[in-house]
């Protein structure tokens, strides 16, 4: 009778000196003594056991068999292998180059506490996982028997490639993890290396193939101690290895040869050593050059997931967000693809016999999350773990959450904690409701001392046309802050003549007021402030993010002068100010997209790694809120077809790699935020659409926003002066509708009634409005100007004359636009 291995992985206590050849032994006795089968999952110890003192977790995690389903062996046919392990806190080392600006590779001790669990959280359709260790342990095997490589030739190389977002570079890394602990018997010590591709070229003649030769010889220096295992990861392989026909047909400096044969020598020169093993990964294949494509012992193509991988993925993000009580838990579970499929068809054999059958609430419970995967078509694994959303648990009365803003004065010194309950304290005490709007102190008010002004911006509710909220079911949350009049400062380049990015201290004095300023069709601001609070809640509960995905990436993206950028720029200020009892400090870093790139042979690769170590080390303060905005991204994350095709040149696919490797560099940090807009997502690489966790479109103003956009220009002009007072006040949009309604209904009854001066002269605004059709929000800002310096050429004009002047100003620039 074969016996069957049964792998399982014993996670020591930090603070563990055991042996682990004696725990080795007590585990495997301690199993063969009180199962009689083995199956995969976590074996929970007695309390009274001895080996809790040393052990944190016994998990078994693999049952070799030619019987796919299996689930469980019996321990008389079973071959258990342990493999004991403590898990390393050690933060990556980077190596950095000579130039002192750009890490060349980072340095990852494994096993490693930040991949501990990545291998269970990857789910794939066929058996890549398997293959992928399979391979690994195979190219062990036949080195301890010394298979001649002269006559059987393995180089120890896999290419994981496919599109973006389908697990390849959490595999390498899972693989790594998990080849340090099945290992840990022959290779005490383990390490990550990966390997920054954009470092290993230089603007000088020939110096390039001498960088790869130099990082390489590093790492043979570590592959030499043989109680070593190296795994070497190189993602987005093609930066390294572009195929070197472009550089033959001139397309390519040809330093790109130099650096391909480098690369390629020294993979050669690996190939004698057991303890190291190459990952890399592509989303393009088509532009690596075909002698590194043939060096690969494994091509394994990661493609989108299954209707039944969906569902697997969809079903662990629920799991995770049950466990930290996002999601209320039910008393139906979510069943396996496998177990739903097998009760589903009995259900439906069932069903025929016409008998009556309890509802089976795990079936049906099941069934939902079905239909949600089922939809989910296209949609990569990175995509999928990025849909959950925060539920919250409903209550019999549910709190409602009321935002008060208090700006202090510039000259006061309070305490931001004494002035927040003295200000919660006078509005509980002031006022029976809440109702968006500033709040007025009397002057006898103590708080006056202090506080500029108070506004309540936001009453959230299930509820869109809530106006107010009795103060019995408010919960207010009130954020001080006080503005900052310090002028942005610029980051240079080294060339001193161009600024990489802008730096603005937030909140600032130059953004104030702007959040309000922004007038959208749909729910925009609320939707993007809702994600980023999301973000922060699920940092602050802790959810895995192996399990359930989030980038800190938005993508704002429409016509121009829609108000992507000023959306941003109102989002980084608003958050700043929400968020100011976490993080003490907040900026806002421009980034000049065009500063990032050079006339140099690879420079421009590295000018944005150099660029994103500057933010990472501003992003390591703790106390800091950190929101990163790239305008018109595009111009940074071109689509690296276009270098493929040879109507860009490699360096744009560099750029791209770079930018890409330096946000999933970021997600570990709770702390920043990424906020890119464009003009042409067209032009925007798909690796980079795939990261943004929001894609929100943002398009021309329909009337009811043309409307309220130029409402709040005339108000604007009757403050300052422009336009003279008059008794009748424009209306807002939903007013003027409701009162408009109303008169018609009455002018039915044929009964005399007075002008509603009120509607006459928002009725001449939404004229106005309903002509100004395809105006972005910025051309509609500008037309109160065009019509001064067009028409209105007196100091002051009534509100009925520059509404007319307005609606010439749309006539004549609909005829400029015709002529264009």
């Amino acid at each position: 009778m074969a016996l069957r291995h049964v792998h399982v992985e014993v996670c020591l206590r930090q603070e563990s000196c055991v042996d682990y050849e004696q725990l080795r032994t007590a585990v495997t006795e301690y199993l063969l003594a009180s199962q009689s089968f083995h199956s995969t999952g976590s074996v929970r110890l007695p309390v009274t056991s001895p080996l809790t003192a040393h052990v944190e977790r016994i998990d078994v995690t693999e049952l070799e068999s030619k019987v796919l389903s299996t689930t469980e062996v019996p321990k008389t046919t079973a071959h258990l292998s342990v493999h004991v392990f403590k898990l390393s806190n050690e933060a990556p080392a980077q190596e950095i180059a000579d130039d002192h600006e750009v890490a060349t590779c980072q340095q990852t001790i494994l096993p490693a506490t930040s991949l501990d669990g990545l291998w269970n959280s990857l789910i794939f359709d066929s058996a890549v996982k398997q293959n992928v260790l399979a391979y690994a342990m195979t190219a062990m095997v036949f080195s301890d028997l010394k298979v001649n490589p002269l006559v059987i030739a393995w180089n120890r190389v896999v290419l994981l490639h496919g599109p973006p977002g389908t697990g390849k570079t959490s595999l390498c890394k899972a693989l790594a993890q998990k080849l340090s602990i099945r290992l840990a018997y022959r290779y005490p010590n383990a390490v990550l290396l990966e390997i920054n591709a954009h470092s290993l070229f230089s603007k000088w003649f020939s110096e390039s193939g001498k960088l790869v030769m130099k990082l390489f010889r590093q790492i043979q220096e570590l592959v030499e101690d043989e109680d070593s295992f190296v795994c070497v990861l190189i993602d987005e392989v093609e930066s390294l290895t572009a195929a070197r026909k472009a550089a033959v047909s001139g397309s390519e400096p040809s330093d790109a040869i130099r650096v391909v044969n480098a690369l390629l020598t020294q993979l050669d020169a690996l190939k004698r050593y057991s303890n190291v093993l190459i990952l890399t990964t592509s989303n393009i294949t088509e532009a690596i050059d075909v002698a590194f494509v043939d060096r690969a012992d494994i091509k394994q193509y990661i493609g989108l997931p299954s209707c039944h991988a969906r569902y697997e993925i969809l079903r662990s993000c629920m799991d995770e967000l049950v466990r930290v009580g996002i999601v209320a838990p039910t008393s139906a579970s979510l069943l396996a693809y496998n177990a739903l499929m097998s009760r589903q068809a009995k259900r439906v054999e069932y069903d025929k016999t016409n008998l009556p059958t309890a509802v089976d609430g795990d079936v049906v419970l099941s069934m939902e999350l079905l239909q949600c995967a089922g939809k989910a078509i296209d949609f990569s694994g990175r995509a999928l773990r990025k849909l959950p959303k925060v539920i919250l648990k409903k209550k019999s009365m549910a709190l409602r959450h009321v935002h008060v803003e208090v700006c202090l004065r510039q000259e006061s010194c309070v305490d931001y904690e004494q002035l927040r309950t003295a200000v919660t304290e006078y509005l509980l005490a002031s006022q029976s409701f809440h109702s968006t709007g500033s709040v007025r102190l009397p002057v006898t008010s103590p708080l006056t001392a202090h506080v500029e002004r108070i506004d309540v911006t936001e009453l959230e509710s299930k509820v869109l046309s809530t106006t107010e909220v009795p103060k019995t079911t408010a919960h207010l949350s009130v954020h001080v802050f006080k503005l900052s009049n310090e002028a942005p400062a610029q980051e240079i380049a080294d060339d001193h003549e161009v600024a990489t990015c802008q730096q603005t201290i937030l909140p600032a004095t130059s953004l104030d007021g702007l959040w309000n300023s922004l007038i959208f069709d749909s729910a925009v601001k609320q939707n993007v402030l809702a994600y980023a609070m999301t973000a922060m809640v699920f940092s602050d509960l802790k959810v895995n993010p192996l399990v359930i995905a989030w980038n800190r990436v938005v993508l704002l993206h429409g016509p121009p002068g829609t108000g992507k950028t000023s959306l941003c720029k109102a989002l980084a200020q608003k958050l700043s100010i929400r968020l100011a009892y976490r993080y003490p400090n907040a900026v806002l870093l421009e980034i000049n997209a065009h500063s990032l790139f050079s006339k140099w042979f690879s420079e421009s690769g590295k000018l944005v790694m150099k660029l994103f170590r500057q933010i990472q080390e501003l992003v390591e303060d703790e106390d800091s809120f950190v929101c990163v905005l790239i305008d018109e991204v595009e111009s940074l994350t071109a689509a690296r077809k276009a270098a493929v095709s040879g109507s860009e040149p490699s360096d744009a696919i560099r750029v791209v790699n770079a930018l890409l490797t330096q946000l999933d560099a970021l997600k570990r940090y709770s702390n920043v935020l990424i906020l890119t807009t464009s003009n042409i997502t067209e032009a925007i690489d798909v690796a980079f659409v795939d990261r943004a966790d929001i894609k929100q479109y943002i398009g021309l103003p329909s009337c009811h926003a043309r409307y309220e956009i130029l409402r709040s220009c005339m108000d604007e002009l009757v403050r300052v002066g422009i336009v003279a007072p008059t008794s009748a006040s424009l209306l807002a949009y939903n007013a003027l509708m409701s009162r408009q309604a109303k008169r018609v209904e009455y002018d039915k009854t044929n009964l005399p009634t007075a002008v509603d001066g009120d509607v006459v002269l928002s009725m001449e605004l939404l004229q106005c409005a309903g002509k100004a059709i395809d105006f972005s929000g910025r051309a509609l800002r500008k037309l109160p100007f065009q019509a001064h310096a067009g028409f209105a050429h007196t100091r002051q004009a009534t509100v009925f004359e520059f509404m007319q002047h307005m609606v010439h100003t749309v006539e004549e620039q609909i005829e400029q636009r015709q002529l264009l």
